[in-house]
């Protein structure tokens, strides 16, 4: 009786070491993936790549019969000029206008879940911007807090490019390159300074086809939502979570006309969407491209420095946020 109780003794010491070891790799892990994250060291971009257009210089002016007719600015050349202010900036909880950005914000019921999309309209291309952790300190915090240090108008959940900098990929943010690699297993979503947004799959990915044309942003998560048609798509390569799920998208129109979308999830009010379902919802907005970003407890969208969504639990914190500014810096001080 006395060795069956020393040997239950000793099995049991054994099992509570190997949790004990267990809980304190888990510590570890959960400490330099979610807490803690390696210093950042970005580079400029490479000499070979063009920089953002210039102001051209003034030139002669014409005689007055030849003067032509004047060229609309901006990114949308003109187009959507209903939807932007000429007499100072408005903001309320549902849309936000100046003279250089426009967004709407909706809630709808999609495969009976709760879909937010914000719909953004810019002139000026830096007015899309992502924010990373090291602005603010050397820990990951929620999106909410990046965005309300940033004076985001709108902002959404990133890539969670902290967990890929040791990966093949390349991470570009805004012009500045943290990771320059060929990605493997990963679909890339690329943002030019011309505002045209593009996915491209490991298998069709050019490094230097990508850098010729100037990128501003690159973000690595996925998969891609729409084919090179702007179809859905019925399948995806490389997805660890393809049931329903909250998720945080992104999707474009052309230059200058974007949106973000944040679906909520896990609840009995929302259980959120399926790639599938994600995929076919971007497909009938009527766009060109989307891309899926980090989602389950990740998935924010922040409007007016409060959460569309309010949780459900404390969230995450995140190591980077897709936002939107506007540049003239009255954004907020100046709303009506």
């Amino acid at each position: 009786m006395k060795k069956k109780q020393k040997k239950a003794r000793a099995i049991a010491r054994m099992v509570l070491s190997d949790a004990l070891v267990f809980g304190v790799c888990l510590v570890v892990f959960a400490y330099f993936h979610h807490v803690r994250v390696a210093p950042l060291t970005p580079t400029e971009l490479p000499e070979t790549t063009p920089k953002p257009m210039q102001t051209p210089a003034p030139q002669a002016t014409p005689a007055p019969e030849d003067t032509p007719e004047p060229t609309p600015s901006g990114l949308l050349g003109g187009k959507y000029a209903e939807k932007f202010s000429d007499s100072g900036c408005v903001f309320d909880e549902t849309g936000y206008r100046s003279e250089t950005v426009a967004i709407e914000l909706r809630t709808e019921r999609v495969y009976e879940s709760i879909v937010h999309v914000a719909d953004i309209y810019i002139q000026d291309i830096a007015s899309f911007r992502t924010a990373v952790y090291d602005e603010f300190g050397d820990s990951p915090m929620r999106a909410l807090e990046m965005a309300q240090q940033t004076n985001a108008i709108t902002a959404i959940s990133g890539d969670y490019f902290s967990a890929h900098l040791n990966h093949g990929m390349l991470i570009i943010r805004n012009g500045k390159v943290y990771v320059d690699k060929t990605p493997k297993g990963y679909d890339t979503c690329v943002l030019y300074y011309d505002g045209v947004m593009e996915t491209v799959t490991d298998e069709t990915f050019d490094r230097d086809a990508i850098l010729a044309r100037n990128p501003y942003q690159a973000w690595c998560f996925g998969p891609a939502l729409l084919d090179e048609s702007g179809a859905a798509i019925a399948s995806f390569r490389g997805s660890g979570i393809r049931t329903n799920n909250p998720r945080s998208a992104i999707g474009y129109f052309e230059p200058g006309h974007y949106c973000f979308v944040m679906v909520e999830g896990r609840s009995n009010d929302s259980a959120g969407l399926t790639l599938e379902e994600l995929s076919a919802f971007f497909a009938a907005m009527g766009c060109k491209a989307a891309y899926n970003l980090d989602g389950g407890k990740t998935a924010e969208m922040v409007w007016e420095n409060e959460l569309v969504n309010p949780r459900l639990g404390s969230g995450r914190a995140v190591s980077d946020i897709l936002y939107i500014m506007d540049m003239d810096g009255k954004s907020r001080e100046g709303a009506q």
